[in-house]
């Protein structure tokens, strides 16, 4: 008897105190960003959801575009174009996965203020020397808008790319060469700029 009447008493208080169980209640924020990653399951949709990532500044999807040794035996490696490579060798040197993963968080920090960033890739021609790897030789324009003065909004250049499919069959990149363009300013140097 003792049990009813403490519950009873609680189930008033409740109700005296205003709850309102059945309101309905302000929507949350989803937890995660939409995005437009499809399961790369060749070289040319890794490249879609590369491109998308940039544009959507998702930065995990960036990330599942790269090689990752948890997944692949052969590591991710990044080569800069010669003359930031020689600027910078110190800071290309130990370049990785890690470096590439901050660098890219610093660029969609930058962007965050004003929203944009766009990557625009040209193709120039695809070679398949086997069934598990793709070549990819184009070109590139990364145009970032942002407010900090030090840095230009645009980046252009030549990118090979080679992707092979990791242990789950998803293609990634596994080896980023960036050539720099005459009279532009290469991806290279805003890695450098960033620091990685």
């Amino acid at each position: 008897m003792k049990t009813y009447v403490l519950h009873t008493a609680a189930a008033i208080l409740l109700l005296v105190s205003g709850c309102d169980f059945f309101s309905t209640r302000e929507p949350e924020p989803p937890l995660n960003r939409q995005s437009s990653w499809l399961i790369p399951l060749d070289g040319q949709q890794t490249l879609e959801n590369l491109q998308a990532s940039v544009y959507e500044q998702h930065l995990e999807n960036f990330m599942r575009s790269l090689a990752d040794t948890a997944f692949s035996d052969e590591p991710y490696s990044f080569t800069p174009d010669a003359e930031t490579g020689a600027e910078y060798a110190a800071l290309f040197t130990h370049w990785s996965r890690q470096s590439e993963e901050a660098a890219m968080q610093q660029v969609f920090t930058l962007a965050a203020s004003t929203g944009d960033v766009h990557l625009v890739l040209t193709p120039d021609a695809e070679e398949h020397p086997s069934a598990n790897l793709m070549v990819w030789n184009g070109r590139y324009k990364l145009e970032l808008t942002h407010t900090a003065e030090s840095l230009p909004s645009v980046y252009e250049g030549h990118v090979i790319w080679h992707l092979t499919p990791d242990s789950r069959g998803h293609w990634v990149i596994v080896k980023w060469f960036d050539v720099a363009a005459k009279n532009r300013v290469s991806w290279s140097r805003l890695k450098a700029a960033l620091g990685g």
